[in-house]
């Protein structure tokens, strides 16, 4: 057992760590004992004798962040825990499925180390060849990344065979010789098993990335009851979100929830039913979100509006701009998905004459990707669309799609609802602004518009302004180009081991990571081919996290965007030193890469883009607080 020990204080701290990491609440002297040992246990192992150098490595070493989130994640689990309630929430799933599909699909929620996706792939299996079922697939999902490592691995100390019932044990491979005393199991139940790390409050956004939906049943038990009642209604949110009609949900026995609520039936032992009441969710208002859709191409247009209907809107489709402007002149709508090559008027000039007419509804534009349509797609981004969608995307990705179209509308309707925020520091604890040495920035859908604000005539000494704005490399370079016009920064061409210098822009126009490094004094451009992180190559944490590590005095600023890629790379400058700035939630097209960043505590300050573009103003004019020089 270590010998080390923590202050109260050190304790406190790692009670937020985790409630901000985990999203459930630290509460009972048990479990607060649990996470203190945990942490002292990585501490003693990396050698680390305070809690101050053990998180300073946390920050520089992404495994042993990982091990740290571990460490916070307590779990208690054993195959075949709760095991009175398999059989039934199998039964259930048969019952209820409203059509014969040749496989059921089950979901388990905080997988731990395996053991309850491998208990169902027992039952299933034995179904399987017994002839009651056709196939099965289950997907594992857990927030701590070490277990799921562990559950993938599927070896296990043969004492814990004990937990497995007799009928079962005919399924496992038992080991011998430098195996002997460990077990794993059939061929044909690890095929069946798919593992994934995330975050249950973000489980949505995870399965649609790994294409993974449409389960006949999820489990999620003894997770619900470390949340408060707002954080499980999250939860069930999503996952209901991820189960089909008729579909079954089971919780732990100790969990109970306001099932009706959520179009859910109890069935005794917290499994539930899923059969909401006609279309119309529980909980929300009878308004019903509508969609315009402009393209002269008929099946074009079929595609479009079934995604939408799908997202959960009323479509209506016209095929030219003069059939648009006449059903918006007697019909309101909350989202447009415009085609830009289309006879009589284009679909540019068209937006270019609605805004000018005060249309404030956000327009899509439904594009090809090819360079050609490079300047005309950027021209109605910086023209008042709000995003771009790939053709090809339309079927290669739907459910993504459908997302994106949804959460503009939704931002845009709640625009009107928020209040324009102002700086979240307190007054006795302002951030001392300086003349920073970079500025990095971190943008995704509606950033082109932002960016082109934010960065308009920018000082001629102005430090190297660094960016990633997830963008198709198709648009990137003619993006980068009319960012460097507007602002008056000098476009780099990027290039590994590029020195940074005064008054330039670099961005990556290409499917590669843009990152800073420290080499003989000065500031160097790293570029890398890494695995792409949230799903996007050039990530924005690459960027923040790099230049958070190397602790260059930077203003780091993260932009409008779906999704939380650059939330903790923004933590991780804020714990560097670095000023760090978020757009609000009223200017954003879609508020969820600064609203992870604000939920992580890594915003100094946030607000609309002409408040960020003071902050950066206020910044340039203040006392130089470096000593390493910047190229000119």
């Amino acid at each position: 057992m270590s010998t080390l020990q923590l202050g109260k204080e050190e304790e406190e701290i790692i009670y937020e760590l985790a409630e901000r990491l985990t999203g459930s609440q630290q509460s009972g002297r048990f479990r607060k004992s649990v996470l203190i040992q945990n942490v002292l246990r990585r501490m003693q192992l990396t050698n680390n004798p305070s809690l101050a150098a053990y998180l300073k490595l946390v920050s520089s070493s992404d495994v042993e962040y990982n091990h740290l989130l571990s460490a916070l994640t307590i779990h208690f689990t054993n195959f075949f825990r709760e095991h009175e309630q398999f059989e039934p929430f199998l039964k259930l799933i048969l019952e209820s499925r409203e059509e014969n599909l040749p496989q059921i699909r089950i979901l388990v929620a905080a997988c731990s180390t395996g053991e309850e996706p491998y208990s169902l792939g027992l039952v299933l299996e034995r179904y399987r060849r017994m002839g009651k079922i056709g196939d099965y697939k289950i997907v594992g999902i857990d927030i701590d990344a070490v277990s799921v490592s562990k559950a993938k691995g599927g070896i296990y100390s043969a004492e814990r065979m004990n937990d497995i019932p007799l009928i079962y044990r005919s399924l496992l491979l038992i080991g011998s010789g430098k195996t002997a005393g460990f077990f794993t199991f059939d061929p044909d139940i690890r095929s069946r098993i798919r593992w994934l790390s995330g975050d249950l409050r973000q489980i949505d956004v995870l399965l649609n990335q790994k294409q993974e939906s449409a389960f006949d049943g999820v489990t999620c038990r003894n997770v619900l009851i470390y949340f408060n009642k707002k954080g499980i209604d999250g939860i069930v949110d999503k996952l209901l979100g991820q189960i089909k009609t008729g579909g079954v949900l089971a919780l732990g026995h100790s969990e109970t929830i306001e099932g009706q609520s959520f179009g859910l039936t109890a069935k005794g032992r917290s499994l539930y039913v899923y059969k909401p009441k006609s279309k119309v969710l529980p909980l929300k208002t009878e308004r019903v979100d509508r969609a315009l859709v402009v393209d002269d191409s008929p099946t074009v247009r079929k595609v479009v509006a079934s995604i939408l209907e799908k997202a959960g809107f009323e479509v209506e489709s016209v095929e030219s701009a003069a059939q648009a402007s006449q059903y918006l002149a007697h019909q309101s709508v909350d989202l447009i998905s415009l085609d830009l090559n289309m006879p009589v008027q284009d679909g540019a000039s068209w937006l270019r004459q609605q805004r000018a007419s005060g249309l404030k509804t956000p327009v899509v534009i439904i594009s090809d990707a090819t360079p050609k349509e490079a300047e005309a797609v950027l021209g109605a981004l910086l023209g008042g669309a709000q995003d771009y969608i790939f053709k090809q995307e339309l079927s290669q990705s739907p459910s993504q799609v459908g997302e994106r179209l949804k959460a503009i509308a939704n931002q845009a309707l709640s625009r009107g609802q928020v209040k324009v925020s102002q700086a979240i520091v307190p007054k006795d604890q302002k951030f001392q602004k300086y003349f920073p040495e970079l500025i990095v920035i971190g943008a995704s859908t509606g950033g082109t518009e932002a960016l082109v604000s934010l960065l308009g005539l920018m000082p001629v000494d102005s430090p190297p302004v660094l960016v990633v704005q997830h963008i198709t490399p198709a648009f990137a370079k003619p993006f980068a180009q009319r960012l460097s016009q507007v602002s008056g920064l000098k476009l780099a061409d990027p290039k590994q081991d590029l020195p940074l210098l005064s008054g330039h822009l670099y961005m990556a126009v290409d499917d590669y990571h843009i990152a800073v490094r420290k080499s003989g004094g000065a500031l160097k451009l790293n570029l890398s081919y890494g695995p792409p992180e949230h799903s996007v190559r050039p990530a924005v944490d690459v960027l923040f996290r790099s230049v958070a590590r190397e602790k260059i005095h930077a203003l780091g600023i993260l932009l409008t965007g779906m999704g939380k890629d650059g939330a903790l790379g923004l933590l991780e400058l804020k714990q560097s030193g670095a000023y760090t700035l978020a757009q609000d939630e009223a200017s954003c097209v879609v508020f969820g890469m600064p609203r992870e960043a604000q939920q992580m505590g890594a915003v100094h300050f946030t607000g609309n883009i002409r408040a960020l573009r003071l902050e950066i103003d206020q910044c340039l004019g203040s006392p130089k607080k470096i000593t390493r020089k910047v190229a000119s």
